[in-house]
Order: structure tokens, then sequence, then C-alpha cells
């Protein structure tokens, strides 16, 4: 793990230059150690106002970090710092360098990485560096956007050289970015409340009164449902097709899963053939009842002592004149006048009715 040093402690008269490495016919670099280590620091929280700057002439992705107007004890000790080590460098190594270089000290130019007002730190972002959020989770740097507050892992991996031009070459191997409270809103408007008897509020804008409408809430509309007809004839419109169905042989599980299929409750369905079923035993049982009933002349009602009278009657019966009523019954006008409302047949009546019957073949036990 890399030593982190801090800024503040950070002795100068440590810093070791060299040896000068040629990249190429102009470009050169001079490596900087510290106590035989990379020089590493931790920035303070700083300002990012521009975002992520893209220099399209070296292909090169730089963070350029500000100070604050007012600063704390840390980013003053910090600015401090960069401050006092770009000057030593230039007072102790800077002229040794062209020297060593064998070049004339006319039209040289020092790159500081701070702006003239010393208020603008910048340095170079790699392709390798990771960036995190406040939460500690790596991030894209799309997300890297202006005006956020940002802290930093800076490297100086040393001085560069091109052509008569000498400057620190700062590098970020890790940023945090932490979301700044220039991006959301912290104006916090004071509620305002409205009742039924409001009629005037106060603008927020002018401080005007705004009249206050009151908005009669519509009626609740209610639902009414309609219910289904019950009716032996919507039954029959409904459930008709799957009782035929049954009745042609097709399995219950069958017609169930049709019913379910068309939205309709097997268990009505049950009800509606049990209904069925019963109507139709109570009919079957009805026409047995009547058609078990004989058809015939209906029964004459007479009494015991009637046909004991009748009895003595019929020994001392002398032929009458013989009256054929229209069914069929010998009736003296005696017996009419006796009992009008009672029709009593003679022993010849029933001889010669007896004699008529036919043998029908069957046999009772």
């Amino acid at each position: 793990m890399a030593n982190i040093f801090n800024f503040k402690e950070i002795q100068f008269n440590k810093i070791r230059c060299g040896p000068i490495k040629k990249i190429s016919k102009n470009f050169m670099i001079i490596p900087i150690s510290y106590f035989k280590k990379p020089l590493i620091i931790q920035t303070p929280l700083l300002l990012l106002p521009f975002g992520l700057c893209e220099n399209m002439d070296y292909n090169k992705i730089y963070i350029k970090m500000k100070f604050p107007r007012l600063q704390n004890d840390k980013q003053f000790a910090f600015r401090k710092f960069l401050i006092e080590l770009e000057q030593y460098i230039k007072d102790t190594k800077y002229e040794k360098i062209w020297r060593k270089l064998r070049r004339k000290l006319t039209n040289k130019e020092f790159k500081s990485s701070l702006n003239p007002s010393k208020n603008i730190f910048t340095c170079q972002l790699l392709d390798a560096s990771t960036i995190y959020d406040e939460e500690n989770k790596s991030i894209d740097r799309e997300l890297v956007i202006s005006n956020s507050r940002i802290k930093s892992i800076c490297i100086l991996s040393g001085l560069w050289i091109h052509k008569n031009s000498l400057g620190f070459l700062w590098s970020i191997p890790q940023l945090k970015v932490y979301s700044s409270p220039i991006n959301t809103c912290l104006i916090i408007d004071e509620p305002v409340k409205i009742t039924s008897e409001t009629r005037e509020i106060e603008c927020p804008c002018c401080g005007g009164n705004i009249e206050v409408i009151p908005k009669i809430p519509p009626p609740e509309t209610k639902i009414q449902y309609i219910q289904a007809s019950t009716s032996e004839d919507a039954e029959d419109n409904i459930f008709g097709k799957f009782a035929k169905m049954r009745s042609l042989g097709v399995p219950l599980e069958a017609v169930k899963h049709k019913l379910k299929f068309e939205g309709l409750d097997a268990n009505a369905f049950d009800a509606y053939m049990k209904r069925k079923k019963s109507k139709k035993t109570s009919i079957n049982v009805s026409i047995t009842q009547t058609s078990s009933k004989p058809i015939g002349r209906p029964a004459m009602a007479f009494s015991m002592n009637d046909l004991l009278g009748q009895r003595n009657n019929l020994k001392k019966a002398k032929k009458r004149k013989k009256i054929i009523d229209d069914k069929g019954f010998t009736v003296t006008s005696a017996m009419k006048q006796s009992n009008s409302s009672v029709l009593v047949p003679t022993l010849q009546d029933i001889i010669g009715s007896m004699k008529s019957l036919k043998s029908t073949g069957i046999k009772l036990h």
C-alpha cells in the first residue's frame, strides 16, 4: 500500500529529482521522489467548477480544482503548500536542470500548476483512474458534473520538459465526488394552509393577495348494480345448451370446463339441473296417479236402508212400465217418485248387465 504524506509535514529539502528520462526528441521527464518514495498527498475538499476538461491536442483529460473564496484551515494550508513547493523547485532545481541539459536560460518558461490568481489547481486524470461517490461506490466519469465538490489523491510523478518549458506532472489515480448543494434547491417555502373559509392568500413572488376560488367537489357517482334475471326462461337460455350436452352423454367434467371457459358458475348449473330433474319427476308422478284411476260411470250415493227397502220391493214387484234413462239404467216410476236423486237398479238389470260382461283374462290374487 502506497504511503500518503500529509502535505503540512512535507520537508522540501528531502525532495530528490532525477535522473532525466528522454521520452521523445522534444519531451523529457524528470522523476521526483520523497524519501525514495513517490510523493503522494490527499487534497482537502475543493470545488470542481468546469467538470472534466479534455485537451484535444494531447488527447488527455484534466481536472481543474478551485479553492473556495472563504477557505478553511486545510484549504488554506494546501494552497500555501503548492505555492511554496513551486517556489522551492524554481529556486533550487530550475537552473540546475537547464544547465545539465546544456541549454541557455534565455526564453525558458516555468509552467505552474496554479493559475495566475493562485485559486485553481490543475491535475491530469489518468485512464486507469477510479472515481467514487459519497458512499465509496465506483461511478462512471459521465456522473462527474460541474459545480461538484471533490477530494482526490494526487501524485507528483515528476517534472516534464517540452522544448523550452518546464512544469509539474501532477496526476490523479483516485477521485471522490460529493453531491453539491448548488445543484439542489435548498430554499424552503412556508406551507400555505387553505381551508374552506380561505378566500385570499399571499403571493410568494410579489407579496400581493391572490384570490382563492373554492372548488366544489362533484357529487359521488352511485353505482347501481343490475341483478341478473333468475326466471326459468333466463336459466333455460343460459344453461339450456349445457343441459342438452349432458343429455347427449357429454361427461360432467367437460361440461363444467365449458361453463368455466364461458365465465359461468358450475354450482348454479348443478342447482339448475337438480330443479329441472325434480320438476320432471313431479310431472311423471302426477301423470301416473291420474292414469291409475278408472274412468267409468259416476258412483251413485245410496244408503243401506234404501237397499233393504228395495229388496222387499223386488219380491213383490210386478211388471211395470220400464223407463230407460240416458245412461242405460231401468228406472220405475215409483223409484223415481220415492227418491228422485237415487237410482236403484233392479235384479233383472243386474243380471242383464252381468251377462253382457266380457272376460279380461286378468287373474286377481
